[in-house]
């Protein structure tokens, strides 16, 4: 890699697209959320490094978000307790996650037994464990321990970006020299103190939950390494599309221009997925549905497939009537319809303003008519119906 490319071209990428939506108006609830979770990590790390605690995937992103913001309320006390509930919150995820790689699932058994112990509060017990673990786990993994000063623990187009956080813990507490005896409470994971008689009071829930933490951050850490072939090749194909930003102009220009001409009723396909929507509920179609629908991007077809049947089947569709369209913005529309709904033996009449996303593959909102975008139906739009007054 030269030293001009990005080791986080996917935070890097996230940034400019985020940056773009939102000159272009474009951000709604949804990107919004992801421009927040896109904050915290780029905040999260530099303001807890010294506190020993990293950002991976199992430390849960509320207790994260909460702790940024009482840390930059100048609580720190109170920041780090919600990272510990955190950790709690997080363990049984990262159990569930053991099988997943053998290193870890070898020390199944301690790893349970340090979970007992962290539960029932007995730190002095918990955190010898997880020392234990995290020092064979990581020779098993990497074929050098973490606790060695000279161990690699890069990690390429990591999302929780936690390479330079996690090389700064394992080189200011987890191998850092402690030829003192200190009686003194401590809270960060001073392994050699701890391990060597140094540190004395250590058994706390500070420790031990960072302790938890570190493991969570180097589970994390083995996902990504062999993650990195595939990634590499992702950015390889990524690298051969138009730049983004030439795209997005073109395709909003082109959208400008066909509104701006007297008399236009072009209605860039919605009309017709509409269509074939309420056609396909009519004859209860589930399957036909799924592609239609904003949520279901990505989701297994035939999970999806019952996740509509499950959601439409308790309200048959007798009729339907198209009366309007007109464009919100650029990478959205929303058709007017009266729809006849036979439920429970009932017929209501209900008039509905269904809207419909222009967007990629990653559901982020793209101008109509870009090659990478689709539409899809926003099932919030039809709540009036499927979720309001159910019996």
């Amino acid at each position: 890699m030269s030293s001009n490319e990005s080791n986080n071209p996917s935070i890097d990428n996230l940034i400019g697209t985020y940056h773009e939506l939102d000159t272009l108006g474009l951000m709604n609830e949804d990107l919004q959320k992801g421009s927040e979770i896109l904050d915290v990590v780029r905040k999260f790390n530099p303001m807890f490094k010294d506190e020993a605690w990293v950002l991976n995937n199992y430390l849960p992103f509320d207790s994260c978000q909460s702790a940024l913001f009482l840390a930059e309320k100048g609580k720190l006390d109170k920041a780090n307790l919600a990272l510990i509930e955190g950790v709690t919150d997080g363990i049984d995820k990262f159990m569930l996650h053991l099988a997943g790689a053998p290193a870890f699932n070898d020390r199944k058994a301690i790893l349970e037994n340090a979970r007992e112990l962290y539960l029932q509060g007995n730190h002095s017990a918990a955190v010898l464990l997880l020392l234990i673990a995290l020092d064979g786990i990581s020779n098993d993994i990497a074929n050098l321990g973490i606790f060695a000063q000279n161990s690699d623990l890069g990690a390429w187009d990591s999302i929780t970006q936690y390479e330079e956080t996690f090389t700064y813990i394992q080189e200011n507490f987890l191998t850092k020299n402690r030829t003192k005896t200190n009686l003194e409470e401590i809270y960060l994971p001073y392994r050699n103190g701890i391990l060597h008689g140094r540190d004395v009071n250590f058994s706390n829930s500070h420790v031990s939950a960072k302790c938890w933490n570190i493991l969570f951050t180097l589970r994390t850490w083995y996902m990504d390494k062999k993650d990195e072939p595939y990634k590499k090749k992702q950015l390889i194909k990524k690298a051969n599309l138009k730049n983004k930003n030439e795209i997005y102009d073109h395709y909003l220009n082109r959208f400008q221009e066909r509104l701006n001409k007297s008399g236009s009723t072009e209605d860039f396909g919605v009309l017709d997925i509409v269509t074939t929507f309420f056609n396909s509920w009519q004859h209860k179609q589930w399957a036909k549905i799924v592609p239609l629908m904003y949520h279901l991007v990505g989701k297994h077809k035939g999970k999806a497939a019952r996740e509509v049947k499950e959601n439409y089947s308790k309200f048959e569709l007798k009729d339907y009537r198209i009366i309007g369209f007109s464009n919100e913005n650029p990478s959205s529309a929303s058709v007017q319809s009266i729809l006849s709904v036979l439920t429970h033996g009932e017929l209501k009449k209900y008039t509905i303003n269904l809207r419909i996303n222009y967007s990629c593959d990653e559901l982020l909102a793209i101008p109509i008519g870009h090659p990478n975008g689709t539409w899809g139906i926003v099932q919030n739009s039809l709540s009036e119906i499927l979720f309001s007054g159910r019996r």
